[in-house]
């Protein structure tokens, strides 16, 4: 399952082409518990091929 924040886009203003990209984080929950892990997540989404790339990457402090 994945979850998004924020108000949904009205259909009419998704592009039809192009591609954009989002860099930040992702929260990881498993059974309903929220475990404490950073991590980065980069997404691109195609829209003339209609598919989204995503990558989750844990952070490790060192």
């Amino acid at each position: 399952m994945i979850y998004a924040q924020g108000k949904p886009t009205d259909v009419a203003q998704i592009p039809t082409s192009g591609t954009i990209q989002y860099t930040g984080g992702a929260a990881y929950v498993k059974d309903g518990v929220s475990y404490a892990r950073t991590s980065e997540m980069n997404a691109t989404a195609d829209f003339d091929k209609k598919v989204i790339d995503i990558t989750i990457n844990e952070k490790v402090n060192t």
